[in-house]
C-alpha cells in the first residue's frame, strides 16, 4: 500500500461508478499500479 499525492488530471472511479479527475493536491491510496482510494472520502 502506497499513500501519494494523486498526479494532476489523474482519474478515479468510486465505488458507485461515478468518475473523479484528481488534482495534484488529493491523497489517494495505491498499490504499485491502480489507486484504490481516495483518502477521506467513502467509496
Amino acid at each position: 500500500m502506497i499513500v501519494k499525492n494523486a498526479k494532476e488530471g489523474e482519474t478515479f472511479t468510486d465505488l458507485f461508478g461515478t468518475v473523479h479527475t484528481l488534482q495534484a493536491t488529493d491523497l489517494v491510496i495505491a498499490d504499485s499500479k491502480n489507486i484504490l482510494a481516495l483518502a477521506g472520502v467513502v467509496g
